[in-house]
């Protein structure tokens, strides 16, 4: 089976040796080669998981869940394919936008936390990217986005009388 993988160029050493010191060495050498079949020229995506398999280890595990759900879900289906260089501040800014709209499937829109945090890996990618291949980052001043204060309502007097009446003394 592992023989057909890898003729079939779609073998993953970590998937059968997990617990292998091995395991980052053949992931690197399997980036270092799809680097090379685009010609020196990095994908976002490719990137983003480099990006993602070296920041992973700062993270704690809900945070790596949170960001590997915002990779998989809003930026690699769209950014996937794009030369690192090449984007653009009014490509981010248009994504942005986009973020903001209704959703077709749920009927809702996301919120402006929500919009940020989806926007913080983003942005960390490509400043990464930018410094590491010596490139401008298309990230200048891009703001995030303003989050509304939450409205605090405290219990009202009748409502802290009625909960003290139902607390033992102590």
């Amino acid at each position: 089976m592992i023989e057909a993988e890898i003729k079939l160029g779609k073998f993953d050493y970590a998937r059968y040796f997990p617990n292998s010191p091995k395991v980052e060495k053949f992931e690197n050498l399997i980036r270092q080669e799809k680097f090379k079949r685009i010609g020196n020229r990095m994908l976002f995506g490719i990137f983003a998981e480099i990006w993602f398999a070296e920041k992973k280890v700062e993270l704690r595990q809900t945070q790596s869940e949170n960001v590997r759900g915002i990779l998989d879900k809003h930026l690699l289906p769209v950014w996937k394919n794009h030369e690192l260089h090449e984007l653009r501040k009014a490509d981010i800014m248009e994504f942005r936008r986009r973020l903001t709209e209704e959703s077709p499937v749920t009927k809702k829109k996301l919120s402006a936390s929500r919009v940020n945090h989806i926007l913080s890996p983003f942005k960390m990618i490509l400043e990464e990217a930018a410094d590491r291949f010596e490139f401008e980052s298309p990230w200048r001043n891009i703001k995030q986005f303003s989050v509304p204060r939450t409205e605090i309502n405290p219990l009202s007097m009748d409502e802290v009388k009625r909960l003290l009446k139902y607390l033992k003394q102590q």
